[in-house]
């Protein structure tokens, strides 16, 4: 027999022996992690998608594996639990049911989910133009402006009511998709989340006109501080002066000096004089006249 020729067989029935050795250990290995993914908590996950408002059934709830062997805080490990609650937020399906997504216990399902104590929602009518071209969507943030007479004059003054105020719904929807009959054409109505004081100065602006719905960027909560513009500022302020020095400078009114005299012309009787300084052009000249005075009058008094 040649030994050369078995060496090699040799060689490859002991790696061969290796090989399997080392995957025998790896499986053994991975056998506590698949228990332990087995063992895995179970806690309420959604099995369709929801929309803000709506009411949370048996049906649509099922168990599933948290991931871990501890529930995470705020989850559910029953249906009882969550079954009749009602979510503020948009879910997704397959997404664990946490206790800060949902309404208080005992809050009924609809808009009225969404309204935060001391809050309100307001409706109010738009158009295409009043509505942002009906690029509105639940979740924007609006300014409010109005066109009003202004206080102490009778022309028209647009002036920011309200400020960085939240859209609940536009139309019927309240979640950010759309229902399929959603889509007949732009919603005439949009809800608003406002404080009482909002609400009141929206209801008293929609019965002089239509309110105007501003969009604000999703980043911007700054409130600006806007006494209004009025048609005067728009034609530019009539009584604003120039600033040209020669222009505003003001027109000297040039009154004649007078200087009253009198003379005694003898017992009886007397004469006045009146001289009188006349400015023309520049040129300053005087011109005298004389009055006569009553007979028996000794003076006669200046004028005054």
């Amino acid at each position: 027999m040649n030994i050369k020729a078995i060496v090699p067989l040799i060689v490859a029935l002991v790696l061969g022996l290796v090989a399997a050795l080392t995957a025998w250990q790896m499986t053994n290995r991975q056998g506590p992690k698949g228990t332990a993914q087995k063992a895995s908590a179970q806690v309420v996950v959604l099995k369709d998608n929801v929309t803000p408002g709506a009411e949370l059934r048996p049906e649509s709830l099922v168990m599933g594996p948290a991931g871990s062997e501890k529930a995470p805080a705020g989850t559910f490990t029953s249906v009882e639990q969550v079954a009749g609650r009602v979510s503020t937020v948009p879910m997704v399906a397959g997404q664990p049911v946490f206790e800060t997504l949902l309404a208080p216990k005992g809050t009924g399902s609809g808009l009225q989910a969404l309204v935060p104590a001391g809050m309100r929602a307001i409706t109010v009518e738009v158009n295409e133009f009043s509505g942002v071209a009906g690029l509105l969507a639940p979740g924007c943030r609006v300014d409010i402006v109005m066109t009003m007479q202004g206080e102490h004059s009778g022309e028209s003054i647009a002036r920011t009511i309200c400020q960085d105020i939240k859209v609940t719904a536009v139309g019927q929807q309240v979640g950010q998709e759309k229902e399929k009959d959603d889509d007949k054409g732009m919603s005439r109505s949009v809800t608003l989340l406002v404080t009482p004081r909002d609400a009141e100065a929206i209801e008293l602006g929609a019965s002089m006109g239509r309110p105007r719905l501003v969009l604000r960027g999703s980043q911007d909560k700054e409130l600006e501080q806007s006494a209004g513009v009025t048609l005067a500022e728009l034609r530019g302020d009539p009584q604003k002066q120039s600033a040209d020095p020669f222009v505003n400078r003001p027109v000297e009114q040039v009154r004649p000096a007078t200087q009253p005299s009198e003379r005694m012309v003898d017992n009886r009787s007397m004469q006045r004089t009146r001289t009188v300084q006349i400015i023309r052009a520049g040129n300053v000249s005087t011109m005298t006249f004389e009055m006569a005075a009553p007979e028996a009058v000794t003076r006669v008094p200046l004028d005054r």
